[in-house]
């Protein structure tokens, strides 16, 4: 199969057997991104199709059951340094909203293979709402919240970074080091990508396999108000 002949055509139609008889036999293959050089693309079966497929990775209820490699190290944190803090803190929903803005190559009705798909957050920066139970994290099970943490701590959201920038300044994200978000960003070729802060305390992305900080985030109970303090390592913030 000559992938120079067939390119044009994998880009319109998505779907194809990769070879040159047009005639599939136990598996067919959807493609969801292409370059002049290569396709990326999942392998469908038993007739599976690829809202099927899609809907298999991210809204089922068999996934999300294993904890992340952030996870663990925020839990970490928490019993070290804030367990007898709890009862001052809200069981809040911590959003990994993985809910779809733009399928682009995953669509098959149309969708460009040559463009990403982008979840909700990624130009969404206002809307807090997290629209999936199964993306809703909390400690405990609610109407609203999944019941899946085991301490009350999570991660900032891109909205929730944004605003806080809008609101207090970007030295008030900035750490001197990149951290992670909880949001993520969009999913290209094989590489899944996540919102970040870098550096300079400005939202930005990189691909989840990457190195970047961790800053936990915890929300106070209502009716907590502030005291005293800048927020700094010198002046901390002082609430009661």
């Amino acid at each position: 199969w000559n992938w120079s002949i067939g390119y044009n055509t994998i880009n319109n139609n998505h779907y194809t057997c990769f070879n040159t008889t047009g005639i599939c036999n136990d598996e067919i293959y959807y493609v969801h991104y292409t370059s002049s050089s290569s396709a990326y693309y999942i392998r469908l079966s038993n007739g599976k199709t690829v809202e099927i497929a899609l809907e298999e990775m991210l809204s089922a209820d068999d996934v999300n059951t294993t904890d992340s490699t952030i996870k663990g190290v925020i839990d970490s944190w928490y019993e070290a340094n804030m367990t007898k803090y709890t009862d001052y803190l809200e069981d809040t929903v911590w959003c990994n909203d993985r809910s779809i803005s733009s399928l682009n190559g995953w669509n098959p009705n149309g969708g460009s293979t040559t463009s990403y798909l982008h979840f909700r957050s990624y130009s969404n920066f206002t809307d807090l709402s997290c629209p999936n139970k199964i993306d809703s994290f909390t400690v405990n099970e609610s109407e609203h919240g999944n019941g899946a943490l085991d301490y009350p701590v999570g991660l900032l959201t891109n909205q929730e970074a944004y605003l806080m920038g809008s609101l207090m300044g970007s030295n008030a994200l900035t750490t001197g080091s990149s951290y992670w978000l909880l949001s993520p960003d969009y999913f290209y070729n094989s590489y899944a990508v996540g919102s970040i802060v870098n550096s300079s305390g400005r939202l930005s992305s990189n691909d989840v396999h990457n190195a970047n900080g961790v800053r936990p985030a915890v929300s106070l109970n209502p009716g907590t108000e502030y005291t005293s303090g800048d927020g700094s390592v010198d002046n901390p913030f002082v609430v009661g």
